[in-house]
């Protein structure tokens, strides 16, 4: 077994959301236009049966890291979040729960009583890439007004809220300002991600201004650019983190990468041939197999051992130095 402790899991807990971020996994560019990623199925909630499978399991340890996060929807949106909450606290009373939000959800009522539930550990990521007049530009269908109130309300129920600001050539004038904010509504920390995807969002920046679709294109020609990495050294996060990624389909695997790579048109079958190899396609379903089961399968050596040998191209896109 290549894991004896698991420290962090990270839940993807569905494919739904409120805001329509161009570069966004659910999205892609045909014809100069938005429309949603035929390798995303949408509209799909984790069910609490499997959260429970690895909250119960004795490899998480006492003191974990639950990472809500948000790959491809808002953990918000799902319907129960508030019951995961509280069975995340009910078997790890003193994990620390890092929830990842756009704050453009919900009702301050909701948020406050969020703050309530919270353990001094805890805290909730609020994305807020701008103020007034330039947050919506990226988080397009996100009002700063509601989530700057979403936030406030969660601070007040005794919750730690943190501001993280992507910086992006119409906002990077108003970092020190929203510095001020965070600091004025109490926020745990106020912190700055420079957006190193300029270049290659500046397709999807324009064809959302264009048009945003709801239906679903036949297929997409995005690709990730290995050019250059071959031969690089491997330094992994899941091992040697011990963390594990749970999708919002209920699949176990290393990372929230690897499930990035099964978006995209020239990565997702060698990826799954990777994965599933010539096995059963359900090894690592959490609504097929136990948390144990998974985690006990020689897949996992498999993977460690390519680090070394002959990685998968997502582990080098990601991994590689």
């Amino acid at each position: 077994m290549e894991y004896d402790k698991i420290e962090i899991v990270e839940f993807d807990l569905n494919t739904v959301c409120n805001s329509y971020c161009p570069p966004c996994h659910r999205h892609v560019v045909q014809d100069g236009e938005l429309y949603h990623n035929p390798y995303v199925k949408l509209n799909t909630h984790l069910e609490l049966s499997v959260i429970e499978k690895i909250l119960s399991s004795q490899l998480l340890v006492e003191y974990c890291g639950i990472d809500l996060v948000g790959l491809v929807g808002e953990p918000v949106a799902h319907p129960k979040i508030m019951e995961i909450i509280d069975m995340i606290y009910k078997y790890r009373p003193n994990a620390a729960i890092n929830l990842h939000t756009n704050g453009g959800l919900k009702t301050e009522k909701f948020y406050y009583a969020l703050g309530q539930k919270f353990n001094k550990w805890s805290f909730i990521k609020f994305a807020l890439d701008g103020l007034e007049d330039t947050l919506g530009i990226y988080r397009i269908g996100v009002s700063y007004t509601k989530a700057v109130a979403n936030m406030r309300a969660f601070i007040a129920g005794g919750g730690r809220g943190k501001w993280k600001m992507v910086i992006f050539p119409w906002n990077e004038h108003q970092v020190e300002e929203a510095n001020r904010r965070a600091i004025e509504y109490g926020c745990d920390s106020f912190t700055t991600v420079a957006n190193s995807n300029s270049n290659s969002m500046d397709p999807y920046m324009a064809a959302a201004q264009k048009k945003i679709h709801k239906k679903v294109v036949a297929n997409t020609g995005d690709d990730i650019d290995l050019k250059a990495l071959n031969g690089r050294k491997i330094e992994d996060q899941c091992f040697s983190e011990n963390k594990v990624y749970v999708n919002a389909h209920g699949f176990v695997i290393p990372c929230c990468m690897v499930n990035g790579a099964l978006t995209y048109e020239t990565m997702r079958n060698p990826t799954l041939q990777f994965i599933k190899e010539d096995r059963d396609p359900d090894w690592n379903s959490l609504y097929i197999n136990s948390f144990d089961d998974i985690m006990n399968d020689t897949w996992w050596k498999k993977l460690k051992d390519s680090f070394t040998d002959t990685p998968c191209d997502i582990c080098v896109y990601a991994c590689a130095k």
